[in-house]
Order: C-alpha cells, then structure tokens, then sequence
C-alpha cells in the first residue's frame, strides 16, 4: 500500500556501501493520484557515479502530466542517530532539478545554506522576491537612479515596501477597499521620497481608483436594477394569479347545466 505523502518524503538505505543487489527500491508513496518509487543502482560499474530513478510504481495510477523532482542526496560522514538526525551527521552532495524551473544552481545552494536574501542591482531582497525585483528592473531600468539611502536594511525595507505596494495593486477590485487605496496614495509617497522614480506606478493607482470609482457606480446600478426586477417579478406574480382565478371562473360559467338542473 502506498503511503500519501505531501511535496517531500525521505529514503534512507542502510549499508547502502555492503549491499549486493543490482538495484533496490522505496517504499511506494502516493503524490497526488499517482503512486511513484526511487530505485538505485548500488553496484554501479562507475563507482563516482550514483544511478538514482524516480518511477511510476503503478501503471495503472499514471497519468499524462508534468513532474517536477528536486533531489537531495546525502552523503553520512558520521554515525547516524535515526532519533536524532543532526545536520552535522550529513552534508549535500549533489542537486538536481528536473521540471523547467530557471532557478540558477547558486540560488539554490544559497537557500539550502540558509542564506534569506540576495543581491538584485543592490538590493538585499528575499528569495522568494528575486524574480519579482528582477522583473521590476527589467521593465523599469531608472526606478532607482536616485534612491538615495545606503544602508542595506533601509534599501531593503524600501524594497518589500515596493513589492507590497505593487502586490496591493494587483488585488481583485473586489477585496481592494477604499481604506486600501487610501495606503497605496501613502504609500505611493514614501517610495517617491525614498527616491524610487515610480511615475507608471502612479498612473496604475489613479486607473484602479477610476476602476473602483465605476464598480462603486456599477454596484449601486445594478442594486436598483435588482429591486426593480423583484417588483417586476412580484406584479407578474400576482398578475399570474390573477390569470388563474379568471381562468378558473371563466371554466365555472362555461360549465353545461346537466338535465336535473333544467328541470
């Protein structure tokens, strides 16, 4: 039976070095509707070499659709405590991403070593916000010609203040209160003083609040709309009942008179 597992699961192999099959497998673990397994070459005629596969496990549980595998392999350098795995008992070897992702490999080994930021035309920014700064440079290469402040952990508040900024502008009109626009103008301001040349995003703030201006208009429209139709629904539906009981009079008066009544 395979185990359900979340976007990681581990495998360990004891004695991986005195093994003397040509290949073993994992435990099965279902991800998603699929079950998979990793198989290994232990006896690998290239001894530098591990042969490390990730397979279906079930023919019939497999479906057509994009895999994306990132693997860690580690290599014990010292006795290993199954109760307590140190990290000092072990040290990467060997990374490998599969999947089309475009996150560089010195990327990655800066976020597995724990580092939480990156340089991105000097600014310190988080990991998680590299491909959006470097996006905002690409498309804004003089956002930053006069900012002014040198201290990195000013240049990178001023920075999340932007992406957060950004971010609220590209909420649904519909979660996006008035009370949010209100900050965005503050907000707006402060990155302006802090020295970011942020002209296009002040055009965006004024088309969104001319967006939340007409939804405002469109809302209270399509209110009045709504109460007129439930009138309209409410007099067809005593017109219908109206209709019904002239029927069933007109059905009364046309009814024959039977013999004993003539009489």
């Amino acid at each position: 039976m395979a185990m359900q597992v979340g976007k990681k699961f581990s495998w360990v192999i004891k004695d991986f070095p005195s093994l003397q099959c040509e290949i073993c497998y994992s435990a099965p673990v279902l991800i998603g509707d699929c079950k998979w397994r990793l198989c290994a070459y232990p006896k690998e005629d290239k001894v530098d070499d591990l042969s490390l596969y990730l397979e279906v496990a079930d023919s019939e549980s497999y479906r057509m659709e994009k895999i994306f595998a990132e693997v860690d392999v580690l290599e014990v350098i010292a006795t290993l405590d199954e109760s307590e795995e140190s990290e000092e008992s072990r040290r990467p070897v060997k990374k490998s991403k599969h999947g089309g992702g475009e996150e560089s490999i010195d990327s990655l080994k800066e976020a597995h070593l724990g580092k939480e930021t990156m340089d991105v035309n000097g600014f310190q920014v988080l990991v998680s916000q590299v491909e959006s700064v470097r996006r905002i440079f690409e498309m804004h290469p003089d956002i930053a010609v006069d900012f002014r402040a040198k201290n990195q952990h000013l240049r990178k508040a001023c920075m999340s203040f932007l992406l957060s900024l950004i971010e609220t502008l590209c909420m649904s009109l519909k979660d996006l209160s008035n009370e949010d626009l209100v900050e965005a103008d503050v907000a707006l301001t402060y990155v302006r003083d802090a020295g970011f040349k942020v002209d296009w995003l002040e055009k965006k703030l004024e088309i969104l609040k001319e967006k939340k201006e007409k939804e405002k208009c469109s809302l209270i429209l399509l209110e009045e709309m709504k109460e007129k139709l439930l009138e309209l629904k409410q007099k067809c539906s005593d017109l219908d009942a109206l209709v019904e009981k002239e029927e069933a009079e007109l059905l009364a008066i046309r009814t024959p008179s039977s013999f004993v009544d003539v009489l």
